[in-house]
C-alpha cells in the first residue's frame, strides 16, 4: 500500500468508522498480529488460509465475535502463559 501500511489503515478505519476490520496478510509475525488487535482489528488471517476461511471470518466478525489465525492464537496463548509464569498476571496480580 503506497500511503500507509495495513496496521495504520486498520487504526484509521477503526477510529473513524462504525465497522469491524479483518486483517488479511502474509505477515505471520507476533508483532504484526498483536498490533492489528491493539489498533482495533476484530480478525487476523494469513493469506495462506483455505479458500472458505475468509468467508467464515466475515460471518464470525459480523456476528460480533473475533477470529485469529490458528498460528497467531497459539503464540498469543503461549505468550500469556509465559507472562503469567513470570509473575505478570493478567490483572497485575501474580499467579
Amino acid at each position: 500500500m503506497p500511503a500507509v501500511d495495513g496496521i495504520e489503515a486498520a487504526r484509521l478505519i477503526c477510529a473513524r468508522a462504525e465497522c469491524r476490520v479483518i486483517m488479511l496478510t502474509t505477515y505471520d509475525r507476533d508483532d504484526y498480529g498483536y498490533d492489528a488487535l491493539y489498533v482495533g482489528a476484530s480478525g487476523f488471517l494469513l493469506k495462506s488460509v483455505r479458500r472458505d476461511d475468509p468467508v467464515h471470518a466475515v460471518r464470525v466478525v459480523a456476528a460480533g465475535e473475533s477470529l485469529l489465525a490458528p498460528t497467531v492464537t497459539k503464540r498469543l496463548i503461549a505468550d500469556l502463559i509465559r507472562h503469567r509464569r513470570e509473575g505478570g498476571g493478567l490483572d497485575g496480580r501474580t499467579c
